[in-house]
């Protein structure tokens, strides 16, 4: 069997098949059969994307099996077809998304992508006169077909490199792994582009450091006259100074007031029936209920507020604010102010009840309420379904201070939340799952700064995420697991620029890693220990200069060793 070194392994089409599976079981099966020539047959039984996946293959002169179940729905099949075999691989809903092509020797011929009706959408054929290339079919809105030459354009994925040539010239839409690595296929025009950038990489005309530019530019600093101005216009008004007023005259003031505060008592005593008839001004404000002991604001004008008397709760719960008339004839309770009385107890013990104050249903808080401490502190306010926290609500520690204001699902936190620390510092801001964060959100410290944000499970960050340290402003971009960064990071300084990316653990650089300069030059690459480098090159201006092997670094440490004793 005759194997060119443009053979295609796998493809990779954006929008019809996962990245992963460029590199996956079927790239390692496939390269290990041309490699080597012989049969190859196994079993996978392995976790892919959070679900369980069974794999079954064989691969020989005159066979191809191949059947990939994922949490038992079938994922993908090969199947004979004249001349060769086809690899179709399904959606969840069972229809075939796309399928691949091979002759008898099973090297691949075509690819065809399909759409949700079932129709060949798009396709991909192999030039046989031209191994570098391949024909892109596309079916239009109106039925008609275009064909476009495709060329191979070698990539190095995961490099900044490739980062800097995607980002000018446009993420690949076409990937293929082939035995002589891995290439985008691209129009004519992208791929001179490409080539383009990579040349100006590689003469050092293009940093390779990403800069950090704004989207809008900085505006210039005014001058002094209209900083100040500026200044001026944002501070709040200047609230008029209080005039000296003598004290006869203050006497004879409150004397007038009490006098009209006497007519309106004796008219409210005299007339309650027709005070309680009086209609009431509408308010444009939402119909919030108020609590209990919330104080007013003081009134438009300036006039200065009545002075407040402790209201009483009584052996039912309730409470009542006193009458207005003075003398021996108290306000009967009908014509006092009321505060709405408890709808239901709710007993905790034998010595602590709480109180609910809000809508019922068949026995149960359901709607908006309101539910009470013992000492009168909000213990939750929101929304209740059947007795249950349910919808949007907040919820309080003993102390009275806010512990959590967001979405709720039967009594537990769920859905999108701010959550807060008893002492009232940090707060994380994100999603909830079953009572704790998780999903993505944000951890931000006491003086408002994020101190991470990205992918939360379980309470503890894990998954991708960043993490930003206040002191020095450096920014750490990982993978976290169970609170912890590991594996690959990328350390950049308080301007943006990358001082280290590399392995990573316990808090520090340990493993494979490259760190860099503030100007953006390459300082050192090879193994690290315990954030010091053990073994490989230093570089200067960008060029290699001494190499640092395991024996040197053992025996300058040993030096610093003895220093400190």
């Amino acid at each position: 069997m005759q194997v060119s070194e443009h053979e295609i392994l796998t493809i990779y089409r954006k929008g019809y098949s996962a990245l992963t599976s460029l590199h996956g079981a079927l790239y390692q099966a496939r390269r290990d059969f041309f490699r080597d020539g012989v049969h190859k047959k196994g079993r996978i039984s392995d976790q892919e994307d959070g679900m369980q996946v069974q794999l079954r293959y064989a691969i020989s002169g005159g066979s191809f099996v191949w059947e990939k179940h994922s949490d038992r729905r079938l994922t993908e099949r090969a199947s004979s077809i004249p001349g060769g075999w086809a690899l179709s691989f399904y959606n969840e809903n069972g229809g075939v998304r796309s399928r691949t092509e091979y002759d008898g020797e099973h090297h691949l011929r075509r690819a065809e992508y399909f759409a949700p009706g079932g129709e060949v959408q798009e396709s991909l054929s192999i030039i046989a006169e031209h191994p570098d290339e391949l024909l892109w079919t596309r079916r239009q809105a109106n039925g008609e077909q275009t064909e476009t030459v495709l060329r191979a354009c070698p990539v190095q994925m995961g490099t900044a490199e490739q980062a800097m040539i995607d980002s000018e010239a446009g993420e690949p839409q076409i990937l293929a792994a082939r035995l002589d690595g891995d290439f985008c296929y691209c129009t004519e025009e992208e791929y001179c582009r490409r080539d383009e950038l990579r040349e100006r990489l590689g003469s050092g005309a293009i940093s390779t450091i990403p800069v950090f530019v704004p989207d809008k530019p900085l505006p210039e600093p005014a001058d002094a006259q209209e900083e100040e101005r500026a200044q001026e216009e944002a501070l709040p008004p200047v609230l008029p100074q209080p005039q000296e007023i003598a004290v006869s005259d203050l006497m004879e003031q409150i004397q007038k007031m009490e006098e009209k505060l006497g007519m309106v008592r004796g008219r409210l005593c005299a007339e309650p029936e027709k005070m309680q008839n009086f209609p009431k001004k509408e308010s444009t404000q939402p119909d919030v209920p108020k609590l209990a002991g919330e104080l007013r604001s003081e009134p438009p004008g300036g006039r200065a507020a009545a002075r407040y008397t402790v209201a009483k709760r009584g052996a039912d719960g309730a409470v009542r604010a006193p009458g207005l008339c003075s003398g021996v004839h108290p306000v009967p309770p009908e014509a006092a102010e009321e505060i709405p009385r408890a709808v239901q107890s709710i007993v905790l013990s034998q010595t602590e009840r709480y109180r609910y104050f809000g809508e019922m249903l068949d026995g149960l808080r359901h709607g908006r309420g309101r539910t009470e401490m013992p000492d009168g502190k909000t213990a939750y306010e929101g929304t209740y379904s059947r007795g249950r926290r349910d919808g949007l609500g907040a919820y309080y520690y003993k102390t009275g201070r806010l512990c959590y204001a967001g979405a709720w699902r039967n009594d537990r936190r769920e859905g999108a939340g701010v959550g807060f620390r008893p002492d009232g510092g940090s707060l994380y801001a994100g999603t909830w799952r079953n009572d704790r964060p998780g999903g993505s959100g944000a951890v931000i410290g006491p003086d408002g700064s994020v101190c991470y944000a990205g992918a939360i499970e379980n309470g503890r960050r894990h998954g991708v995420g960043a993490s930003f340290h206040a002191k020095d402003g450096a920014l750490l971009v990982a993978r976290w697991q169970n609170g912890i960064p590991c594996g690959g990071v990328t350390l950049f300084d308080a301007e943006g620029r990358i001082r280290y990316t590399g392995r990573w653990q316990n808090g520090e650089r340990h493993g494979m890693g490259t760190s860099y300069s503030a100007d953006g030059q390459i300082e050192f690459t090879g193994q690290w220990q315990n954030g010091e480098p053990v073994s490989g090159i230093y570089y200067e201006n960008g060029l290699p200069a001494r190499a640092l092997s395991p024996e040197k670094y053992q025996e300058s440490d040993g030096k610093k060793k003895d220093r400190k004793m």
